[in-house]
């Protein structure tokens, strides 16, 4: 019964054919911060009768059970009756504050990462690997934080470059540092045509 209602609901939202609504969109938070926020006012601009509400998390949404219409993803989704497009690529490097790699041994680098709810991320383990036994002596659930404590000179830290741009930091050249992530566009199939829904991912797509 669940499952049915869920599907009268797409339904619904399908029926309209005009760009009048409102579009739930879950994406990771920083990235939302730090990307979507233009690309959401222009389409706002262009349509004004859309309504948007971006829900920033970093557990998945379900867009079976209508928790969100769109999502953005660093995973491809694998199961689901789901409509999956690849929008681009997220490049991860090591940074550090200003002066820190030229005043710290690199024997003695501390390093700043995730806490353990993200411990088998891809970007977490690329960080184990580059510190190679010296402490992650910080960790936060927030790439926000971890950008505070990199500023604040606290060490090391394998961020995104959407979010470390911008910050005065000073990336490093590591071998086998960089890492790079593709990015999806996910939408349940059953509302992927609507007029509504494609013009908020139009303009997901171009950010």
């Amino acid at each position: 019964m669940s499952a049915d209602a869920m599907t009268i609901a797409r339904g619904g939202i399908g029926a309209d054919q005009s760009h009048v609504g409102e579009v739930r969109i879950s994406a990771p938070p920083a990235y939302s911060g730090a990307v979507l926020a233009p690309p959401l006012v222009r389409l706002r601009a262009r349509h004004p009768r859309i309504r948007v509400t971006l829900i920033g998390e970093t557990r998945y949404a379900s867009l079976g059970r209508r928790e969100a219409d769109i999502a953005v993803r660093l995973n491809r989704p694998e199961s689901g009756d789901l409509t999956v497009s690849k929008i681009g690529e997220v490049g991860f490097h090591a940074y550090v504050a200003s002066g820190y790699a030229e005043t710290v041994p690199e024997h003695d680098w501390t390093f700043i990462g995730y806490d353990e709810g993200m411990a088998s991320s891809p970007q977490e383990e690329r960080l184990a690997e580059i510190a190679a036994g010296r402490p992650i002596a910080i960790r936060a659930s927030t790439l926000e934080f971890q950008v505070a404590a990199v500023k604040a000179g606290g060490g090391v830290a394998l961020l995104p470059d959407f979010i470390a741009e911008g910050q005065g930091l000073r990336r490093l050249t590591l071998a086998g540092a960089a890492l790079s992530r593709d990015l999806w566009l996910v939408v349940h199939t059953d509302i992927k045509d609507v007029p509504l829904v494609r013009a908020v991912m139009d303009a997901l797509r171009e950010r």
